[in-house]
């Protein structure tokens, strides 16, 4: 390890802080073994006073988890190699959940214990909030990109959506949940067929065209920046071979376009997932079904039994979106090389 850090860092002061960076890891791996080694201390005492009696972190707690996590993510980008070290956090963190498992450390461990009481409705409220956010980002994404097409040629059409979508933005995402109800309501009386699939003044529908319409923007103004910053060059090089201006778009333009395009993804998908818990104020389920029923009764174990899978799927969606937008990129580099 010393050979590779004085081999990449020659300066003494790099050395330092690379040094630096992996006692911060160390550090911070360590405080999160004893917090999982507290947890087994407060749940070996606890037998003796009665079998309904569990172990409920307190605020400190999470703060330490996240000031921990914050600070591995910080030394991580500081270390070389990366890719050992990550293949050493996900084995380290593996084994000490499984070896708190084993050693009974979760039997008393209050979100483990909400975690097999609501089993069957965590798995169904998790399953409605995925498809509820990622149709709803699917549907955004395909309206998105063609607004941007639209506003970046200047149509009327994707002027009028462009700023449509910037006034819903503005709007606060619990104020347009309730102001759909009525409409959506009006909706399914006018038209009672429509109660078949779905479609009423609650639950999935209005929080969809809600969802949809928070995703726009992101998308709509990406996209057509970067459909303005293509290469005039390439541009002229593909009218000169004969391409029409319906071929110059699709084979030229909106690949060149497609990095800046995920970036707009990136934030539209991440924020999706994120009001998505909203929805569950008008009867579309979701994760946040957990977290407002936990705010409502004084739960914070159900509280973070909402929250901790929200967080998990943002910063997955968020490193997913991210790697992609860096191989468009690394693709659209090599191409131009």
């Amino acid at each position: 390890m010393a050979v590779i850090v004085i081999n990449r860092y020659k300066s003494p002061a790099r050395v330092l802080f690379n040094m630096g960076a992996w006692l911060v890891w160390f550090v911070s791996m360590a405080v999160m073994a004893s917090l999982l080694a507290g947890i087994r201390s407060a749940a070996a005492m606890l037998p003796t006073m009665g079998m309904y009696v569990r172990v409920s972190p307190a605020a400190g707690f999470w703060l330490t988890i996240a000031g921990s996590v914050l600070a591995i993510r910080w030394s991580k980008h500081r270390i070389v190699p990366t890719k050992p070290l990550l293949m050493a956090e996900l084995t380290l963190v593996s084994i000490g959940l499984y070896l708190a498992w084993k050693l009974g450390a979760l039997e008393r461990f209050s979100p483990y214990l909400e975690l097999r009481v609501q089993g069957k409705r965590f798995i169904a409220e998790l399953m409605r909030h995925l498809i509820l956010s990622i149709s709803a980002f699917s549907c955004a994404l395909v309206i998105g990109v063609l607004g941007a097409i639209l506003l970046y040629r200047g149509r009327r059409i994707g002027t009028v959506l462009g700023r449509a979508a910037g006034v819903v933005q503005n709007i606060p995402s619990l104020a347009l949940f309730g102001l759909l109800l009525p409409v959506m309501a009006l909706v399914a009386n006018t038209f009672p067929s429509l109660r078949s699939i779905g479609i009423s003044g609650i639950g999935f529908a209005p929080a969809f065209l809600a969802l949809v319409a928070y995703a726009l923007l992101p998308i709509m103004l990406a996209g057509a920046a970067g459909l303005r910053m293509v290469d005039a060059g390439a541009k002229d090089a593909a009218r000169g071979m004969g391409m029409s201006p319906g071929q110059i778009l699709f084979r030229v333009e909106l690949p060149l376009a497609l990095p800046a395009i995920t970036a707009g993804a990136r934030t539209a998908l991440v924020q999706t997932i994120g009001t998505t818990t909203v929805a569950a104020l008008i009867g579309a389920g979701g994760m946040g079904y957990f977290v407002f029923q936990g705010v409502g009764q004084a739960a914070m174990d159900m509280v973070i039994l909402g929250v901790v899978p929200i967080v998990a799927l943002s910063l997955s969606a968020d490193r997913l979106m991210g790697t992609l937008e860096r191989r468009l990129a690394g693709k659209r580099g090599e191409e131009w090389h």
